[in-house]
C-alpha cells in the first residue's frame, strides 16, 4: 500500500515514518528536529481536519500554509492523499532553500515553497484552506491582529482557516514552550490569547467549527478551525 492509499491520515506511526523521510532529505540538526517535531506537534489531530474540506470540482483542498518551515505539514497531507496542491510561505530562505530541496528528493510534486518575509507578498488569492500552525507567537504583539485578518482574507468563501498556537497557560507549560524557542529560533516570543484570536476571526463572519486543547509531554496546544460563509 502506498503512503497515499493508507486508510487514516491521523496515523501517528504513519505520520513518525513521513516525517522520517523528509527529515533524512534534510539532514543535519534541521532534519533531527523535522524527523522528530510529529512527537510534539499533534499533526495527527489537524490531518483529519482536511478530509472535511470540500470544494466543487474536486474531493481535496488547495491549502495555504503560512509560515511552513520546510514543508513537513504539507509533505504529510499529501502523503496521507488529502492534498491537492499545497503552497507555504516562510520568511526564512535557508528554510525554503532547504525544504525545497528535500521535497523534490523525497517525490512531493504538489506543494510549493516560498520565501516571503512581507504580507504584501502573499499570494493575492484565496484557498480552500489556509493553515496557521505554531506561527503567532514569533509575530509582534502589534501586527498579530492584522496578520490574521490577512490570513482570513485567503480563504475563499465557504473554506476553513486551520488555526494552533501554543497556549498561554498554565504558566509552566508556557514557560517550557518559551524556552523551546529561546534555544530552536532564538526568539523571545509573544503569545497571542486564544480568546483574542477566536474575536478577531469572528468579525470578519467566520464561524468556529472546532474547538480543541491538545497536551503532549509538556507542551499544550490550542487548535481551532474556522469556516468562512459560502456567501462571504
Amino acid at each position: 500500500m502506498s503512503a497515499t492509499e493508507t486508510a487514516s491520515p491521523s496515523s501517528r506511526a504513519d505520520i513518525g515514518e513521513w516525517s522520517k523521510l523528509l527529515g533524512r532529505e534534510i539532514g543535519g540538526l534541521r532534519g533531527f528536529v523535522t524527523t522528530h517535531r510529529w512527537r510534539i506537534v499533534p499533526f495527527d489531530r489537524i490531518l483529519p481536519l482536511f478530509s472535511d474540506i470540500k470544494r466543487d470540482g474536486a474531493d481535496k483542498p488547495e491549502v495555504f500554509d503560512i509560515g511552513g518551515g520546510e514543508g513537513l505539514l504539507l509533505f504529510l497531507a499529501e502523503r496521507a492523499g488529502v492534498l491537492s496542491r499545497g503552497l507555504s510561505v516562510d520568511a526564512s530562505e535557508n528554510n525554503i532553500r532547504v525544504g525545497t530541496k528535500a521535497l523534490a528528493a523525497a517525490g512531493a510534486d504538489t506543494v510549493e515553497l516560498s520565501c516571503t518575509s512581507a504580507i504584501e507578498e502573499w499570494p493575492n488569492r484565496q484557498f480552500d484552506a489556509v493553515t496557521m500552525i505554531d506561527v503567532l507567537h514569533h509575530i509582534p504583539p502589534a501586527l498579530q491582529r492584522a496578520f490574521v485578518d490577512e490570513a482570513a482574507a485567503r480563504v475563499r468563501p465557504g473554506g476553513v482557516l486551520i488555526y494552533k498556537d501554543m497556549a498561554d497557560s498554565p504558566f509552566w507549560m508556557a514557560g517550557a514552550n518559551r524556552l523551546h524557542d529561546l534555544v530552536l529560533a532564538r526568539q523571545w516570543i509573544h503569545y497571542a490569547p486564544i480568546e483574542s484570536v477566536c474575536a478577531w476571526v469572528a468579525e470578519k463572519n467566520f464561524s468556529e467549527e472546532h474547538e480543541e486543547t491538545i497536551d503532549r509531554y509538556w507542551y499544550r496546544h490550542e487548535l481551532r478551525v474556522f469556516r468562512r460563509p459560502a456567501d462571504a
